[in-house]
């Protein structure tokens, strides 16, 4: 069953992208603030988000920072509704 882009929107996962998108870069914590999900929950939909090849995933320290891979594409995605 194929919901959509206008589903992508509403779940979490489009939230995450949302969020990511607007802030250029930030870390899995910030995240967690913004979306008010647990740590395995967020990075779940992370990795998920990282193979469908939305977003990249950078090691700074002990730190992930996640950052939108192709911002255009993160956007048609979005805004397809």
């Amino acid at each position: 069953m194929n919901l959509g882009n206008n589903f992508l929107k509403r779940d979490t996962k489009g939230k995450i992208l949302e969020i990511v998108n607007k802030l250029y870069k930030t870390n899995t914590t910030e995240l967690q603030y913004h979306v008010n999900i647990g740590t395995d929950v967020i990075l779940g939909h992370l990795h998920k988000l990282e193979k469908e090849g939305f977003i990249n995933r950078k090691r700074e320290g002990k730190r992930y920072i996640w950052s939108a891979k192709n911002a255009s594409k993160c956007r048609n995605s979005l805004s397809k509704s």
